[in-house]
């Protein structure tokens, strides 16, 4: 059954077709804004027959293992087994921490650029987390 793409016309990203539950459930997970709607659609799906460990891995290959945690933090009646939200929350964790270290490290390089008199202004990684998600967690980089 094929329920759409993935991807736009001349991108990197290959053209995935999207064709399982799984896929179509963690698609609208990410999805921005979340709406009542939108929930409603990602709990009918979730009662499905579901392959977690295809959720997983796909929220994995894309990245978006910290916005599905999110969104299942929020969302607390989805029938979602304890042992995948644990991973979902181990995950997000894990990344908080790298991309913890990670802003530090940018810092110090921002302050020695500083006061050897070189402007750089960050726009990626942690900037573009805080801006876009209001988190550091929610973006892997």
């Amino acid at each position: 059954m094929w329920l759409g793409r993935i991807g736009s016309p001349g991108s990197q990203a290959p053209d995935c077709t999207v064709s399982s539950s799984s896929q179509v459930a963690s698609i609208r997970m990410v999805r921005v804004p979340a709406s009542q709607e939108n929930a409603g659609e990602v709990a009918a799906i979730l009662r499905r027959e579901i392959s977690w460990s295809a959720f997983l891995g796909r929220a994995r290959q894309h990245g978006v293992l910290p916005l599905v945690y999110r969104y299942v933090k929020v969302q607390d009646q989805l029938p979602i087994p304890g042992h995948v939200v644990e991973q979902l929350r181990e995950h997000y964790l894990s990344n908080s921490r790298r991309n913890l270290v990670k802003t530090a490290i940018l810092i110090r390089i921002l302050q020695r650029l500083e006061q050897e008199g070189i402007l750089a202004i960050p726009y990626k990684g942690p900037t573009l987390a805080v801006m876009a998600y209001g988190d550091l967690g929610l973006r892997e980089f």
